[in-house]
């Protein structure tokens, strides 16, 4: 998947209602103008690898109402006792906003690892899309909130 078949938002609104609006309307990511460069470039980054880019401090507002429009979708419901420990590890962190990369650092596992367990997961509970499978595991209590 090319960076062109993904419609990220870019924009200035950090507010709950914002992001649920443009997920929406379609957007597949949501990147804020004022996200610090690095961060940004890592983000559009991971788009190449088929990560749905959103801003990390944004991944905490995600459950709170943007399932709602997701309703429709079904969903596999498994409880986290089918998940491995190194799936609830990634989830964990995954869950924090962190990326690909700094999951590896901290779980001292390859990149591609990473993506393996992530595509597993997305498989295990039937979704596509990170934000989804974020979204997914807070409003199930899959993981613990930090």
């Amino acid at each position: 998947m090319s960076i062109r078949e993904y419609l990220p938002m870019l924009t200035a609104f950090e507010d709950e209602e914002n992001l649920l609006a443009a997920f929406q309307a379609g957007a597949e990511g949501y990147l804020l103008k004022t996200m610090e460069p690095e961060s940004f470039l890592w983000q559009l980054t991971g788009m190449n690898a088929g990560e749905s880019p959103i801003a990390p401090h944004l991944v905490k507002q995600l459950p709170h109402k943007f399932i709602q429009y997701k309703e429709n979708t079904k969903l596999h419901t498994l409880s986290g006792k089918n998940l491995t420990d190194r799936q609830q590890e990634v989830l964990q962190l995954l869950t924090q906003g962190l990326t690909y990369r700094e999951i590896a650092i901290q779980l001292k596992l390859k990149e591609a690892t990473v993506k393996y367990h992530i595509k597993e997961l997305l498989t295990k509970f039937g979704l596509s899309k990170r934000t989804q499978l974020i979204t997914y595991t807070l409003r199930n209590d899959l993981v613990k909130r930090k």
